[in-house]
């Protein structure tokens, strides 16, 4: 019994001592420095966050006009590198993308880019070729994201593109997909397991479904709800957007105003806004003249928005055809709902 005992207990240690030197052996050292000549205010914040984990790992202010971050982990992550301030008077902030792996990693605050390491050489790559894809096609630049998390599944790189899938616009069912290439220790990671949260709260309000209702005010005061534009036999292009969102005002004076502009007389389209605050004043300086739903307070939860603009499509019936629509993607879009509601209109006929 004895011998038995004993035999089980160094079985244990033994499983510890590997267990351990499994560890040591996956943990490196890592350091952040900025580009000499990128010189930043002293005073100003710097946080690096852990983006799969969800925590902030340094926190510091900016000295002698450079970053210098230094550390050691179990195993590579995806990382936001933060540097800004709390002066409204000038403000700044700059967020740029990394994967925190071994050695050395420089970065170039003048062309927004890391440099240091394999997994930070694809990411550089990787962004250039995918902003590109982002002004042409939105639905393009999706499959090639999900095309480079296959390849790259197994890293801290395709981590850092499966976050991008599930906040640029991919659907419940597409991110379903791409979990079933990933093993469960990922899907447990804390900003996974909230994208997939998220996900299964867009189900009710994603493409293909009805439209939810929202109360608010017009522009004059008045009472005003979706239902009075939307299920009306119009093609409805809906702009979910703040005052204060800066994205917002430039999708909307580059790509919405030439499109109401083109379809304000139309029987067949309506451009609307959707605001959760008080947009009256910046509809006058920027000159919105589309109609307006403001002070909708709880939009984000009904249709789960999490970043504004967010433009959505209505069809004429009320479904809704299309979320996440940025860009010259939204009259192309636009053009094919014309075209299926003229050819559903002839067969009718």
């Amino acid at each position: 019994m004895e011998k038995i005992i004993m035999e089980n207990f160094l079985k244990i240690v033994l499983t510890v001592f590997f267990s351990i030197a499994w560890i040591a052996v996956q943990a490196f050292e890592y350091r952040i420095v900025s580009k000499p000549g990128n010189k930043l205010p002293d005073g100003v914040e710097c946080h690096l966050v852990n983006e799969v984990d969800c925590f902030t790992v340094y926190n510091d202010s900016v000295k002698n006009g450079a970053i210098d971050i230094s550390g050691e982990c179990e195993r590579p992550f995806p990382a936001e590198l933060l540097i800004t301030n709390k002066n409204p008077d000038s403000l700044i902030f700059i967020s740029l993308n990394l994967i925190v792996e071994p050695g050395m990693m420089t970065v170039d605050f003048d062309k927004r880019m890391v440099e240091g390491g394999e997994l930070n050489r694809k990411l550089s790559d990787y962004e250039k070729r995918i902003g590109e894809l982002w002004k042409k096609d939105g639905k393009q630049a999706m499959q090639e994201m999900k095309n480079e998390f296959i390849a790259n599944r197994d890293n801290a790189f395709g981590e850092k593109i499966l976050i991008e899938i599930g906040n640029e616009g991919s659907s419940p069912d597409e991110w379903d997909e791409a979990l079933k290439y990933i093993g469960e220790e990922t899907k447990s990671l804390e900003k996974i397991r909230s994208l997939s949260d998220r996900m299964e709260r867009l189900r009710s309000s994603w493409e293909g479904q009805p439209y939810k209702e929202l109360s608010g005010k017009g522009l004059d005061g008045s009472p005003v709800s979706l239902s009075d534009y939307v299920g009306k036999g119009k093609i409805v292009i809906a702009d979910f957007w703040a005052s204060w969102c800066k994205g917002c005002i430039i999708e909307a004076k580059e790509y919405l105003k030439p499109l109401y502009e083109q379809y304000k007389d139309s029987k067949d389209v309506e451009i609307i806004g959707i605001a959760i605050d008080d947009i009256s004043e910046a509809v006058k300086k920027h000159g919105i003249e589309w109609d307006q739903l403001m002070d909708c307070k709880k939009v984000m939860g009904i249709y789960t928005i999490y970043a504004f603009p967010e433009i959505i499509m209505f069809g004429p019936d009320g479904t809704i055809l299309h979320r996440h629509l940025r860009g010259e993607e939204i009259e192309r879009r636009l053009v094919e709902a014309l075209q299926e509601k003229k050819e559903l209109q002839a067969d009718e006929n």
